[in-house]
């Protein structure tokens, strides 16, 4: 038996046309094929692939960006806290040298007021406080001046200065030792105290300072 080539009917042998569906025998349109979809580029794919990458890259440099930032802030903090004692100190003789070259404006005789023009020091060694000690200087804080101080760390700071005399002035260039107290209040690190006479034992000088205060 035949078959219709366009509906699949079966046919008489000697049949000229499709009983179900009119075809003539022999004349019927072959089926199409089913288009096939191309095949993607493999360039495309790149170029896909690469415009997703581009948020993460960005998103990757601004991490980047605000960890440089978060370092260099605690390379600053650092320096600060840890060598931050010093500040102070250098504040303390930018102070003198200025007012010893300034009183020549509002001091009299104005000659004595220039007879020291420069004070020059460095730092030779620090000793560090107890927290106990810092509890009793903050004690004396609060009796003065009737506020609450906390101090998170201190030192007492030997530094050797040096006097230097114009060339007009009878005095002679001169030398000594001072000590500083200097405490941590807050981030802040504060000049407590100073003093020229003083027993290099750190336990000595505290005592000395806090009974003759109390």
């Amino acid at each position: 038996m035949k078959v219709c080539e366009k509906c699949g009917a079966q046919l008489e042998d000697n049949a000229q046309f499709c009983v179900s569906c009119g075809t003539k025998v022999g004349e019927a349109t072959p089926k199409q094929a089913e288009p096939v979809a191309p095949k993607a580029s493999p360039f495309a794919a790149k170029k896909n692939d690469a415009g997703k990458g581009s948020p993460n890259k960005a998103a990757l440099i601004g991490i980047i960006a605000a960890a440089a930032v978060v370092v260099v802030l605690l390379i600053v903090l650092i320096v600060n806290v840890a060598g931050g004692y010093k500040k102070p100190i250098k504040k303390y003789f930018a102070a003198l040298n200025a007012a010893q070259k300034d009183a020549k404006t509002y001091v009299l005789p104005a000659e004595y007021a220039q007879e020291a023009t420069k004070i020059t020091y460095s730092i030779e060694d620090k000793e560090k406080i107890s927290k106990s000690k810092l509890e009793d200087l903050a004690d004396i804080f609060d009796d003065n001046y009737d506020k609450e101080y906390k101090f998170s760390k201190g030192y007492v700071v030997e530094v050797d200065v040096e006097y230097e005399y114009s060339k007009d002035s009878d005095k002679k260039d001169g030398k000594g030792t001072m000590y500083f107290i200097v405490v941590r209040k807050g981030m802040k690190w504060y000049v407590y105290d100073t003093t020229s006479n003083t027993s290099k034992d750190i336990d000595e000088y505290i005592k000395y300072y806090i009974e003759s205060r109390q």
